[in-house]
């Protein structure tokens, strides 16, 4: 199943550095990236029905969706969002990357817009080729090369990955704004330092129409804090946490050790927090030390979450009613 670019296979010996990669395409995907880059950033509010997709976490539903319709993501320096998108079901998928688990999230992306695919129109399923369009989005110049790793990762395992359907799929790369391609110059206190263009991505599910975006504080819902305890405290895997079937957010019981001297770190300034606790500190969106100092709050007020907050080892479920998130009690 390799990627395709301009209705080719991509050449694969130009995804192993970002660089070759950007002299044989980058004049392709300039005009779309600068596009996307001036297209003014979207402030989402609760009431818009888009779903919230966090760090390490992946989104996926349909047209048919009543409740949700559009995707979306943000809070990202050197992660990347990538949208996947069936143009004749409009079936979507959208994964925030940060490098943990990366094929496993791939994967998580294909079978669900294939899944939703095949309920949208069951004809498909004797359709021999299917296109489906990817987006990738995120990233900058950072000085740890994150970015880069990762930009090339994404190429690599979506250029890679085997699937039993895989002879049946065509998957396009539409949009590559990743890296270099997502960076500008800011200045910062007296100095000037490159950070991203782009911090956040939603996707129309109708119209498959990407956008710059981020999310009110009040809109990063269902379970804000403790789906960001999961990412935050370690647990590395990628997790397609949207249930489209049933229009409910799941959060499968997990456990973590306690965090050293979490208090102290509760007291230190922001600057600290930020120096220690981000791949890029210079450029972190203004919400960043927040988040994690609502982490941290979370941690030490469940030391033990599979008691306070799992009981029964059960998952804790949500479902939305009318643009509204309420949790499902059993």
């Amino acid at each position: 199943m390799p990627l395709s670019i301009q209705s080719k296979p991509a050449s694969a010996n130009v995804l192993d550095e970002l660089d070759a990669f950007l002299e044989k395409y980058g004049d392709f995907f300039a005009h779309t990236a600068q596009k996307l880059k001036d297209t003014s950033v979207c402030l989402v509010a609760k009431d818009q029905a888009c779903l919230f997709i966090g760090q390490r976490e992946i989104g996926s539903t349909g047209v048919f969706d009543e409740n949700i319709k559009m995707l979306g993501t943000d809070m990202m320096t050197t992660c990347h969002a990538a949208v996947l998108r069936c143009p004749v079901t409009g079936a979507t998928s959208l994964g925030h990357f940060d490098g943990s688990s990366t094929k496993t999230g791939i994967l998580e992306m294909i079978l669900a817009v294939h899944s939703i695919s095949l309920v949208t129109n069951p004809e498909l399923a004797n359709c021999q080729e299917r296109q489906l369009e990817l987006h990738l989005v995120g990233g900058f110049n950072d000085d740890r090369q994150l970015s880069e790793d990762l930009s090339i990762s994404l190429l690599n395992e979506f250029h890679r990955l085997e699937v039993e359907f895989c002879s049946q799929l065509q998957i396009h790369l539409q949009t590559f704004c990743c890296s270099s391609m997502n960076t500008t110059t800011v200045a910062c206190e007296n100095d000037l330092i490159e950070s991203p263009v782009i911090f956040g991505l939603g996707v129309n599910i109708s119209s498959g129409h990407l956008f710059p975006l981020v999310f009110h504080e009040n809109a990063r819902q269902p379970g804000k804090v403790i789906r960001g305890v999961r990412t935050f405290h370690g647990h590395a895997k990628m997790v397609n946490m949207y249930r489209w079937e049933t229009n409910t957010v799941v959060i499968k019981p997990f456990t973590y050790e306690p965090f050293p001297n979490a208090a102290k770190w509760l007291e230190l300034p922001d600057s600290i927090i930020k120096e220690h606790m981000s791949t890029s500190p210079e450029v972190e969106p203004p919400d960043f030390v927040a988040h994690i100092r609502d982490s941290l709050q979370y941690i030490l007020c469940n030391p033990d979450p599979l008691v306070s907050i799992f009981s029964e080892r059960k998952p804790l479920q949500y479902e939305i009613t009318n643009k509204e998130w309420k949790k499902i009690t059993s």
